[in-house]
C-alpha cells in the first residue's frame, strides 16, 4: 500500500512532489550482493531459513521484475490508470524493503498473492486524497538527516506542507501510544536533523492514515506541548543517544539526592500477571531470556519484560527525563 500511496501522490502533488530512491532499491542490491557472492548453487530465505531457492534463477528473475516494476510506475505517471501491473509491483516493491530494513529476504518475494493485489486496489479507492493535496510540499519517505543515523535509521512515510503523516494498515482503529511515541518521535528527528537536509519545512501537525478504515486521525503539535518546548526534549533524547551508560541519569539522580545504586529482583504474582509498567493484561509472548524464562511483549506500552525483573530498571529511571 505504502508505494501505491505515493505513486498516487506523485500524480497529485507533481509541482510540489519530492521523493528519495525507493527503499526497495537497497534492498535489491544487498540481496544481490549477498547472493552473488555465494558459492552454493541454492540459497535459503524467509524468516526462519525455511525456504531454498535456485542463487542463478532467483537474482534473474528479481532484476527483471524490479525493472518491470519501474516500467509499470512510469506507465502510471504518465497515464494514471492504477492496474493489477501496478499494484502487483508496489507488493513486490514493498517485499524488498523488508531486506533493507531487516537483512532478512521475505520467503514469498517472487510469490504475489492475487487476493493482495485485489485488497490494495480496494483500499486505494476510499482514500479521501483531496486532504492529502499540497500546496507547497510534498515529500515522500522524507529522512532526518544525522538524526536518522544516530538511532539506527528512520524515514517518515510522508510530509505535506507542515503535516507528517503516517500511513497505517492495521485491522484495527485505534490509535496506540506506541504510533504516537513513532510520530513525535519523528518530529524530534526533524528538529535535531532537518527534513532530507534542510531546516524546511517546520513540522506543525501529525496525522495518522488508517487505510483499512479510510480515516485520517490528524491533530496540531501544539495539543501536547508548546513548540519551543519540542526544541528542548529533542536535545535531551540526543543527550541520552550519546549517554548510553546512563551516566548523565546518575549525576541527574545523585543532584537530586535520589541515586539508584542497587538493584533488587521483582517476580510478577503469577495469579496477577501483568506489566510491571503499565499493568496491563494485554500482553504476548516474545521468545526467552538467556536463564530459559519466558518474554513477554506488553500490548498496551510496548515494552518487554519476563516473569522477573529488576525493580530498579533503566525503563524506570528514563521516566525522570519525562520524554
Amino acid at each position: 500500500l505504502d508505494y501505491l500511496f505515493r505513486f498516487k501522490l506523485e500524480r497529485l502533488n507533481k509541482k510540489y512532489v519530492k521523493s528519495r530512491e525507493w527503499v526497495a532499491k537497497g534492498g535489491l542490491d544487498r540481496i544481490l550482493t549477498e547472493f552473488y557472492l555465494a558459492r552454493t548453487k541454492t540459497v535459503t530465505i524467509g524468516y526462519y531459513g525455511d525456504r531454498k531457492v535456485g542463487r542463478i534463477k532467483f537474482c534473474n528473475y528479481l532484476e527483471a521484475e524490479y525493472e518491470r516494476s519501474e516500467k509499470e510506475y512510469q506507465k502510471y505517471l504518465k497515464t494514471g490508470k492504477m492496474t493489477p501491473g501496478l499494484a502487483k509491483a508496489a507488493i513486490f516493491l514493498a517485499k524488498l524493503d523488508v531486506k533493507f530494513r531487516t537483512g532478512i529476504t521475505d520467503s514469498s518475494l517472487d510469490r504475489i498473492d492475487s487476493k493482495q493485489v485485489d485488497e490494495v486496489q480496494a483500499l486505494m479507492e476510499v482514500v479521501p486524497w483531496k486532504k492529502f493535496k499540497a500546496s507547497k510540499h510534498c515529500l515522500l519517505n522524507p529522512a532526518f538527516g544525522d538524526a536518522s543515523r544516530i538511532v539506527g535509521g528512520a524515514d517518515a512515510d510522508l510530509i505535506i506542507d507542515n503535516v507528517l503523516f503516517d500511513i497505517k494498515s492495521s485491522r484495527v482503529l485505534s490509535i496506540r501510544r506506541e504510533d504516537l511515541n513513532q510520530i513525535l518521535g519523528y518530529h524530534l528527528l526533524s528538529i535535531i536533523g532537518g527534513v532530507n537536509g534542510k531546516k524546511y519545512p517546520k513540522i506543525r501537525e501529525v496525522g495518522i492514515y488508517f487505510a483499512r478504515f479510510g480515516y485520517l486521525w490528524q491533530i496540531p503539535l501544539t495539543d501536547y506541548f508548546p513548540l519551543k518546548e519540542y526544541e528542548g526534549l529533542a536535545n535531551e533524547f540526543v543527550q541520552l543517544v550519546e549517554d548510553r551508560d546512563l551516566r548523565l541519569v546518575e549525576t541527574k539522580a545523585r543532584e537530586g539526592g535520589v541515586l539508584p545504586t542497587t538493584m533488587s529482583r521483582y517476580e510478577i504474582d503469577p495469579d496477577d500477571f501483568k506489566c510491571p509498567y503499565c499493568e496491563s493484561k494485554d500482553f504476548k509472548r516474545s521468545g526467552k531470556s538467556k536463564s530459559g524464562k519466558f518474554r513477554y511483549r506488553c500490548k498496551g506500552c510496548g515494552k518487554s519484560y519476563s516473569s522477573e525483573i529488576e525493580t530498579t530498571s533503566q525503563a524506570e529511571i528514563l521516566k525522570d527525563f519525562k520524554i
